[in-house]
């Protein structure tokens, strides 16, 4: 963990979210550790779409990890302000929003994609909540839109052929309540975008009461992909939920879910 690396975000007394520094190369392997890096680890230079700036993390991963261009949308007026004229937040964060490779559309990622005809190979919604409201539930408590199954239906639409879908969530509850809504509500939306069995279409992990990170590709996970993600989890010792070819012994559900009170 690199030292100094955050600076804490507020917005009307909700927060914090995270603000990364920019980052020196001898310490951007600390970049593998987060899960919005998942994408990446199988679609080489794409065109990236964050949904949601908030802090810049997601938006430094995805120029970390050679996205040839990077989309960004935030509705909140005072945080593109704040990154863009304030020169303390400009030196921590390298001046991340006027990175050329960077455009910016200043207003709510889900509407911009949900009438846009552009398309994207990798489409980015992480940690949008901050982490204040992670251990009660996040959007659990305060709906976001950002989360519903028209706005997961006009991101899955959004991407090219072979294009990744990567949302990241604060999995902070035990028992968990707010995946569990995650993963209902993007199961609901691929059945709507695509013909026929979603079962290859999602790869799930979760870092114990910390994130989970839902991946749905265009078309499928194919092998190598899978061989690649698994590999890269196992090395992360990160949970995996589920990967298309999962097995899952039942034998135990009922006991475990017994002893829960």
């Amino acid at each position: 963990m690199p030292e100094n690396a955050y600076l804490g975000m507020y917005i009307d007394g909700e927060g914090p979210s995270g603000i990364i520094r920019d980052l020196p190369a001898e310490q951007t392997v600390y970049y593998r550790f987060l899960p919005m890096v998942y994408p990446y680890l199988i679609k080489q230079a794409p065109d990236t779409f964050v949904v949601q700036f908030g802090g810049g993390i997601s938006t430094s991963v995805a120029l970390r990890s050679n996205s040839k261009t990077v989309t960004v949308a935030e509705g909140n007026p005072a945080v593109l302000d704040a990154f863009r004229t304030d020169k303390g937040l400009r030196d921590f964060t390298g001046d991340v929003l006027n990175n050329p490779k960077v455009h910016v559309i200043d207003y709510d990622g889900r509407l911009y994609l949900a009438h846009t005809s552009e398309r994207y190979d990798v489409i980015d919604l992480s940690l949008a909540d901050s982490a204040g409201l992670s251990s009660p539930g996040g959007f659990a408590i305060v709906e976001k839109y950002s989360y519903t199954r028209e706005a997961m239906n006009s991101y899955m639409r959004a991407l090219k052929d072979g294009g990744v879908l990567s949302v990241t969530l604060w999995n902070k509850e035990e028992p968990p309540k707010s995946v569990l809504k995650l993963y209902t509500t993007m199961a609901a939306a691929a059945r709507e975008v695509d013909d026929g069995d979603i079962a290859n279409r999602f790869f799930v992990v979760s870092s114990y009461l910390s994130t989970a990170t839902v991946l749905y590709k265009r078309g499928g996970f194919d092998a190598e992909d899978i061989a690649k993600l698994r590999e890269h989890t196992r090395a992360m010792s990160f949970d995996e939920i589920y990967y298309p070819g999962f097995e899952y012994d039942a034998s135990q559900t009922a006991k475990v879910l017994e002893d829960y009170r």
